[in-house]
């Protein structure tokens, strides 16, 4: 697994650890399912590089979810921004630290659908140390 899969996947494990539980578990992806929860990263960029040849990095990813009931859809995400940008500890990951989460785009309405899914689209950063050796 790569250091931003292993990143990633680390905030979801975060993410789904919010009270009460999310409506559906949080897959990675950029469009989700009826009734879903989705996370996709857009492509990294090297914030600061060091000596070591380590670097900072900040990624940062879509957090898209669809459901049939507009408040559930609202709260969740927004509980999980909450959960995440207020956490203030996180694994140590193969060759990274992420440091902090951070919301780029709160929770807004994006559209409905036909089938009477509401879907809502945010985004947030993840900051982490990749270290190379």
């Amino acid at each position: 697994m790569s250091v931003i899969e292993s990143v990633l996947a680390e905030v979801l494990r975060i993410a789904g650890t919010i009270s009460p539980a999310p409506y559906a578990t949080i897959r990675t992806g950029a469009l989700p399912a009826d009734n879903g929860l989705c996370m996709a990263p857009s492509p990294a960029a090297a914030i600061t590089r060091h000596l070591d040849l380590g670097a900072e990095y900040g990624i940062v990813c879509t957090l898209n979810g669809k459901h049939a009931d507009q408040y559930t859809l609202s709260d969740t995400l927004n509980r999980i921004h909450e959960k995440l940008t207020q956490n203030k500890v996180f694994n140590t990951v193969s060759g990274a630290q992420i440091t902090h989460v951070e919301t780029v785009s709160a929770p807004g309405y994006i559209g409905r659908e036909d089938s009477g899914q509401w879907l809502y689209g945010s985004s947030v950063r993840i900051k982490f140390y990749y270290r190379k050796v």
